[in-house]
């Protein structure tokens, strides 16, 4: 009776561990969705609207899964200046957001050029950090596609494998 729930154990926390591995790939494909939505939603609250960078950042964040970066930016623009205040955000958040260095270098670009130029520059500027999140975004999802059913089914089979030697 007690290896059976020690295998039964072994077997759970492989898959606990293999979901856990897929949920982190999940959770890239949809923060990287998320930054492009926002993203686009601040290019229109630049080129529609009259609003300071920092009230821009606020409501391009707004009800979305990434509004703690978009916030944490607006926060400490006026002290840290937009480029430092940008990458500090993409950065202290990446972690949290399970985003690859790739996916942080092509987000913090933005900072370097935000709020520096005219109108039509900041929407090209944006445009162009979302032509460069494009491949990355096919990346995550179609890592997440093959990934994370290999993770969640080979961690399941690796704790068969582990409970059937220990019995």
């Amino acid at each position: 009776m007690i290896r059976l729930i020690g295998a039964s154990m072994i077997i759970f926390a492989c898959a606990a561990c293999g979901s856990h591995m897929s949920s982190g790939l999940k959770k890239r494909c949809e923060y990287l969705d998320a930054y492009a939505a926002s993203l686009e939603s601040l290019k229109a609250h630049i080129c529609f609207s009259d609003f300071p960078l920092e009230k821009a950042l606020r409501l391009a964040g707004e009800a979305s899964a990434v509004s703690d970066a978009f916030s944490a930016a607006a926060d400490a623009m006026k002290s840290l200046g937009i480029k430092k205040a940008w990458d500090t955000a993409v950065r202290g958040t990446s972690e949290a957001f399970c985003l690859t260095r790739a996916d942080e270098d092509a987000l913090a670009a933005l900072g370097s050029r935000l709020g520096l130029t005219d109108v039509e520059d900041q929407k090209r500027n944006i445009d162009g950090v979302l032509a460069s999140l494009a491949p990355l975004r096919k990346q995550a999802r179609s890592q997440y596609e093959t990934n994370g059913r290999l993770y969640r089914s080979g961690a399941v089979l690796c704790g068969i494998l582990a409970a059937v030697l220990l019995i």
